[in-house]
């Protein structure tokens, strides 16, 4: 009975949707870049744009992971003509910056570990139980992070885009998806 009940209410409710053709225009290019139109008669001059990149680990082949995460750092890290106004500087700092990350991890994985594993300290992570030598590495990131901002431009891009008329620039992550919003006038 409870079978025959939820089927007649599921009926009821996926009826309607049936009769609903959307008809969208679908075409690839050579590049292998998959086109959805739709046209949306309620809004004329209008569209909306996505674009995925099937950038994840499950869209990696044995023998090949771990290139999904790199892919997705040499697509979405940025340009160095937007958001910087020294190119050069900013990849320095970015190395210098990554370099001592790596020092810190490797402290925080050997020596911090260990204490952890003896049960001298009760979280490796926290900064309450750095050594010396980790403290000192906390301190030189944070001074790189601060100066690193001398060569960065903020919001360079939201600015490009209102230059042109754009309003409504917004983004929104979940855990499988981020998605960002504008929008633009129809003679751009």
């Amino acid at each position: 009975m409870k079978n025959l009940l939820f089927s007649t209410i599921l009926f009821l409710v996926v009826a309607p949707c049936a009769s609903a053709q959307v008809r969208p225009t679908v075409f690839t290019l050579e590049n292998g870049m998959k086109f959805i139109l739709l046209e949306r008669s309620e809004e004329k001059n209008s569209v909306a744009v996505g674009w995925v990149a099937k950038v994840g680990s499950v869209n990696e082949r044995p023998g090949i992971t771990g290139i999904s995460h790199f892919f997705e750092h040499l697509m979405f890290k940025g340009t160095n003509k937007i958001g910087t106004n020294d190119p050069v500087k900013d990849l320095e700092f970015i190395d210098a910056e990554s370099s001592v990350r790596n020092h810190m991890l490797s402290i925080i994985w050997t020596e911090q570990y260990d204490k952890f594993r003896r049960g001298e300290i009760n979280d490796p992570w926290d900064e309450k139980n750095d050594t010396p030598q980790l403290a000192s590495l906390r301190i030189e990131l944070k001074k790189l992070m601060e100066d690193h901002q001398s060569v960065v431009v903020k919001n360079e891009l939201d600015t490009l885009y209102q230059g042109e008329g754009a309003v409504g620039m917004n983004a929104f992550t979940s855990e499988d998806v981020t998605f960002y919003i504008n929008q633009l006038p129809a003679n751009k």
